[in-house]
């Protein structure tokens, strides 16, 4: 109550910076944050509903939420582990309804720009946090699936779908350039070994090219930001490959496409092509200067 009169005596343009700003000498504190880290949370609820309503004069409209971003870029990382129970408060906030109904309908804004980009474009760790929380009740909230949805029609489910797609289409290259193909009677025939060929040249230059892109774009962010991690006193690592286990799962068929690439049989019989072999020709991997390098090449697929 003694929150609520003394945010009264405010100006509509000043309400926010009374929330979030006071300074002491050469100081500036947030009263929010303190209430939030004193465990008076229901002075920070009160807080957080005062900047997050909606007010207006004849000159403009006051809405404290790009104030309170301003403020605390990490505030929902801030409610997450600190305060849970008032993110549903928070969230609130940042949806705007209508109490008009038009054929059973209210219209509704959702407010999701700041959890959508940050002020350097990047995508902010707001949904990580709220991930890490495992709280049904918070995921299941209008607000965070409506950015959910923008977020996978907008950006995610092309990507998703081209990544996919092209994941299926390596699959199959690789299926048929190792297994349906590399048999003794089916290189007999010529456009069988150029099929081979053909698969296994888009496998190298296409898919391993871009898998070494990805990796070295990777450890370059992950220097650039500082995101390391030192194993044992003296070998930085990017964190990434401690937090997601796709992501050296990566590293190493990277690893075996290079050796595969480098140790392919195709290459060690081009000169030797032709011979009393069985499937000799050119793309064959059939030839005798090759059989050595057959017996680790096939068992570089199975990694």
């Amino acid at each position: 109550e003694l929150l609520a009169s003394a945010l009264e005596c405010a100006p509509r343009g000043s309400r926010d910076q009374w929330v979030l700003t006071v300074s002491v000498g050469t100081q500036s504190i947030s009263p929010l944050l303190w209430a939030i880290d004193s465990g008076t949370w229901a002075a920070a609820e009160s807080m957080i509903e005062d900047l997050l309503t909606i007010r207006a004069d004849r000159l403009k409209y006051y809405y404290g939420l790009d104030s309170l971003f301003l403020r605390h870029p990490d505030i929902v990382e801030i409610l997450a582990f600190r305060a849970t129970t008032l993110l549903p408060t928070l969230l609130n906030g940042m949806v705007w309804r209508s109490h008009l109904v038009h054929g059973g309908l209210r219209r509704a804004n959702y407010y999701i720009k700041h959890l959508l980009v940050t002020d350097k474009g990047t995508f902010p760790e707001a949904m990580e946090n709220l991930v890490e929380l495992h709280d049904p009740k918070i995921t299941v909230h209008p607000f965070l699936l409506r950015l959910v949805d923008v977020i996978w029609t907008g950006v995610v489910r092309s990507k998703f779908v081209f990544r996919s797609t092209w994941l299926l289409f390596n699959l199959i290259l690789f299926v048929l350039s190792h297994g349906m193909l590399n048999h003794r009677h089916e290189q007999e025939h010529l456009y069988s070994r150029i099929a081979m060929f053909s698969c296994r040249a888009v496998i190298y230059f296409l898919g391993m090219t871009n898998l070494i892109y990805g990796r070295v774009r990777h450890a370059y962010q992950a220097i650039r930001d500082n995101d390391l991690v030192v194993v044992f006193d003296r070998i930085p690592i990017p964190k990434r490959y401690f937090d997601n286990w796709r992501e050296p799962a990566s590293l190493l068929l990277v690893l075996s496409l290079i050796v595969s690439f480098f140790i392919e049989p195709i290459f060690f019989c081009l000169q030797h092509s032709e011979g009393n072999f069985e499937g000799a020709g050119i793309f064959t991997d059939n030839c005798p200067e090759a059989q050595g390098i057959c017996e680790v090449y096939s068992a570089l697929p199975c990694l």
